[in-house]
């Protein structure tokens, strides 16, 4: 009987396209947060060791990954240099392509009624979140696998400093996995 050896990924950081969509208010977790979830999803598989280096990120130009656009050298030295210094297979990285807020109603009129409605809508509304996951062979920086995932909640849309992608305080509130599952 042939037992399975585990294959060696690296996680990176999700970059966001649109930087303004996170207000400073909310939770900075997203970005890394993201990719470590799927790193440690991945591992709890058994069929992958993961290695976070998701502070990193390999896309300076979101709005045209997964081309990687290198200081030096070519795109795929940039993947395979990554793999090498983590001794990984993988290399998993991914852009946010979209965190949008939208309201669920028109705000009319004027004052201050208008305006408590206008500032709500921040935060109980419709929130859309779109991102794509690259996986890289880590031997040749070859992209294995692409994928854009999206959802949307409806309510309380507001994503509390603090709170870390994957955690239980994260997971009970309607923006956590659990919903998503």
């Amino acid at each position: 009987m042939r037992v399975a050896v585990p294959q060696k990924i690296v996680a990176t950081g999700f970059p966001i396209m649109n930087a303004e969509q996170v207000s400073s208010s909310e939770s900075q977790d997203l970005f890394s947060g993201i990719p470590r979830e799927i790193n440690n999803r991945l591992m709890e598989t058994g069929d992958f060791i993961g290695r976070n280096l998701t502070n990193a990120v390999l896309y300076s130009r979101p709005d045209i990954a997964p081309e990687i656009l290198p200081t030096t050298g070519s795109a795929e030295s940039v993947i395979v240099n990554v793999a090498r210094q983590y001794n990984a297979q993988f290399v998993l990285s991914g852009v946010i392509r979209g965190f949008r807020t939208e309201s669920t109603e028109f705000v009319r009129g004027t004052g201050v009624l208008a305006e408590i409605k206008s500032m709500a809508r921040d935060f109980i509304g419709r929130r859309s979140i779109d991102f794509d996951v690259f996986v890289h062979d880590g031997f040749s920086g070859v992209l294995l696998f692409q994928q854009r995932y999206s959802a949307s909640i409806l309510g309380d849309v507001s994503l509390p400093n603090g709170y870390n992608v994957g955690s239980e305080r994260f997971n009970d509130t309607r923006r956590g996995i659990k919903s998503a599952n």
